[in-house]
């Protein structure tokens, strides 16, 4: 009996011993997680320098006076210095910074970051598992699909939106659906649409929608999908259509019209690294993710991309600066 009761008492230890190190070495893969990441072009874009919680770089070495944009977890912060050791000028970014602008771009020389909040483990642990959604429409209060997220089956509508009013910053949508969107309740004031993954809505209706529709329809063929290409492009105007991007060089084949504020929008399956030519209204700008991180820089009209940008884009920004005429 004493010797089965000491066997048994040794298992439950084993048992014990077993749980305890699988919770540390969860505790340590947690840990290991970014929590702060540092990129050397503005858009999170190029080589990256990843920081898990409670690490510092006192001095960076090849990543000296090249970090241009930064993603912070929730919970956590990301000092930067001006000088190795954090000497002269600091500042400590709590969220997302797209783009550092002229104080901070390509001047930091040392960097930490630190995590107040212990949820954020957990919430970066789920953040794949979120994404992974089957629903057909989701619009997120953040760039880039990430932050809070409210989906949608197809046929659900909100004719007012209260705890998202005015929050929506992009969106997603499965093939074959469509989000009809209003600025204002009950669909009022501005209108429109969606049938495609917008990483940014634009100036003119990020954290402005105010009512939300999804619609699925019966999957459409490739051939019938672009119909609207077919249709006369529309005229150029600062006011209105201020970019214009086509299949086929000479202004020809399936197009896409863009208004003014409209950044980082997606060409979609039809023109997706199939640009060839371009227009651009007078005083606009046509940015064009060529290949990652170089960008083409379209301000009149093209008819024949080079070689090395034909058939590569993925993505446009089009704007209209006020000073340019």
């Amino acid at each position: 009996m004493k010797i089965g009761c000491l066997t048994m008492a040794a298992r439950q230890i084993g048992f014990a011993l077993a749980a305890t190190v699988g919770l540390l070495a969860t505790n340590t893969a947690l840990a290991q997680q970014p929590a702060c990441i540092a990129y050397e072009h503005a858009g999170f874009k190029g080589d990256r320098l990843v920081l898990t919680e409670g690490q510092e770089y006192s001095r960076l070495n090849k990543w000296n006076d090249r970090i241009s944009s930064i993603r912070v977890a929730r919970g956590c912060e990301m000092k930067v210095g001006y000088r190795k050791k954090f000497d002269g000028r600091r500042e400590v970014f709590s969220k997302d910074v797209e783009y550092l602008g002229a104080r901070w771009n390509d001047v930091i020389s040392a960097v930490s970051c630190t995590c107040q909040n212990a949820n954020w483990r957990q919430r970066r642990q789920e953040e794949p598992r979120r994404r992974a959604s089957s629903a057909a429409c989701v619009v997120y209060d953040r760039r880039d699909f990430e932050g809070d997220r409210l989906e949608m089956n197809a046929g659900q509508v909100y004719q007012r939106l209260r705890r998202w009013n005015d929050r929506i910053s992009s969106v997603r949508v499965r093939e074959g659906c469509r989000l009809d969107f209003g600025v204002d309740w009950n669909f009022g004031g501005g209108q429109g649409s969606i049938d495609e993954d917008v990483r940014y809505v634009g100036g003119r209706l990020n954290n402005r929608l105010s009512a939300l529709s999804c619609a699925c329809n019966q999957q459409r063929s490739d051939r019938d999908r672009p119909r609207r290409d077919r249709n006369r492009p529309p005229e150029l105007s600062r006011n209105g259509s201020a970019c214009i991007l086509y299949e086929d060089s000479g202004f020809k084949g399936a197009w896409r019209a863009f208004e003014r504020g409209e950044e980082g929008r997606t060409l979609g399956r039809r023109l997706n690294q199939r640009v060839s030519s371009v227009k651009v209204a007078p005083g606009c700008v046509a940015l064009l993710d060529v290949n990652r991180p170089y960008k083409l820089w379209v301000e009149q009209n093209i008819s024949r991309l080079g070689r090395a940008q034909n058939d590569r884009s993925d993505s446009v920004s089009c704007f209209c600066p006020k000073a340019w005429r």
